[in-house]
């Protein structure tokens, strides 16, 4: 795990490899509900797992965010997704919402306004780095960040 300050930002925590839920150093308890930032569905178990505990640790709400581009069928079978990730965690209450709209980056961004912690997966794919850096920079709350490097 990686903690990273920027300069007139919220920490970003960088989670590599197969680091256990709760095995995050946060710099304090959220103060606001968990925001799951869904960037394509490859991301989403991991996210969701991530997310759900954190608010079950702290007794907060999560809210799922899924952006961008998503074919109808990949929209509904994300739904199922966060649906049965909810049924493990009954105590935690969850929302779910899709924006194809605008970009990915604005969106989250924006929805991190009152969150107290926003998790998101890097999904890689050539656009990736640009879209992170972008919400990491923008985001007004700590940002957990999934990643796959060892």
């Amino acid at each position: 795990m990686t903690i990273a300050q920027h300069r007139t930002g919220p920490p970003v925590i960088v989670v590599t490899g197969g680091r256990a839920a709760g095995d995050t150093d946060l710099p304090g308890p959220p103060n606001g509900p968990i925001l799951a930032g869904i960037i394509g569905p490859a991301g989403a178990d991991r996210v969701l797992r991530r997310a759900l505990d954190e608010a079950g640790q702290h007794g907060l709400p999560v809210r799922v965010l899924a952006v961008g581009r998503m074919p109808p069928v990949a929209e509904v079978a994300l739904a199922d997704q966060v649906a049965r990730w909810s049924e493990k965690y009954p105590d935690v209450p969850v929302s779910f919402a899709v924006s194809r709209v605008l970009d990915a980056a604005v969106v989250l961004t924006a929805a991190s306004g009152d969150a107290g912690l926003l998790v998101l997966e890097d999904p890689g794919g050539p656009l990736t780095p640009a879209l992170i850096r972008a919400i990491r920079r923008r985001a007004r709350c700590p940002v957990l960040l999934l990643t796959d490097a060892e």
